[in-house]
């Protein structure tokens, strides 16, 4: 039986790189490892919609594969696709900072280090 290798089809476009994401501000969440205590600002280069709070806390980058990547990426190394399974314990989103300064709060209760 021959192998056959899974080509995603060329119309699926990531939601960072999709033109109905991009905007004229950005906001930056801060994500931490739960492992290490490390935190990072993940930037974005599209405007804070109620959508990306969905994103962040139901959504795809609720999950910890994909905030691996964006954790990853925000150090400056390019991660492998699967260095990290699926999960909702290794990485918090502590909340989204906003281009007027506010902050929206995601992943539980701001405690007094955050705020």
């Amino acid at each position: 039986m021959a192998t056959r290798l899974y080509m995603p089809p060329s119309n699926i476009v990531p939601i960072r790189h999709h033109p109905a994401f991009r905007g004229k501000t950005k906001h930056k969440v801060l994500l931490r490892n739960n492992a290490t205590g490390e935190e990072r600002l993940i930037a974005s280069d599209s405007e804070w919609e109620d959508v990306h709070e969905f994103l962040w806390t139901e959504g795809n980058l609720a999950c910890d594969c994909n905030r691996h990547l964006e954790f990853e990426r925000a150090g400056g190394r390019e991660p492998g696709a699967r260095e990290v399974g699926c999960g909702d314990e290794r990485y918090t989103a502590l909340y989204a900072l906003l281009p007027d300064g506010r902050k929206v709060f995601l992943d539980g209760e701001p405690d007094a280090a955050s705020v």
